[in-house]
């Protein structure tokens, strides 16, 4: 077993242990489907990608928005392909993601 996947394994088994922190959320994605022309607009259609994470943090900054900090496993996240996360009935997008081996740390703000 290669270091990587012994890092991932533990990882997995970090997201087991944390039960009820660990939380549910659906990526989003647009992807340009084609062109309209009499609008000079892209049509995009949304990719939905279910993934889980674990909040670490959360407060709010001067202007009332929310701004979190979640672990996503790394193997679960694509971050050249999303650049929001929606959960809890309220959509996040993408401030900063800083990538490691089996983890991403992910700062998100509300929309």
């Amino acid at each position: 077993m290669s270091l990587l996947q012994t890092v991932e394994s533990a990882v997995d088994q970090a997201f087991q242990a944390a039960g009820d922190l660990v939380k549910t959320g659906v990526l989003l994605e647009e992807t340009a489907t084609g062109f309209n022309f009499s609008t000079a607009s892209l049509i995009s259609e949304e990719q939905p990608y279910s993934v889980e994470f674990i909040e670490i943090s959360s407060v709010l900054d001067k202007d009332s928005n929310v701004v979190k900090e979640l672990i996503i496993r790394t193997k679960d996240l694509d971050g050249s392909r999303y650049s929001r996360l929606s959960f809890e009935d309220k959509t996040y997008r993408f401030e900063k993601l800083e990538t490691y081996p089996g983890i991403t740390q992910l700062t998100v703000r509300s929309v």
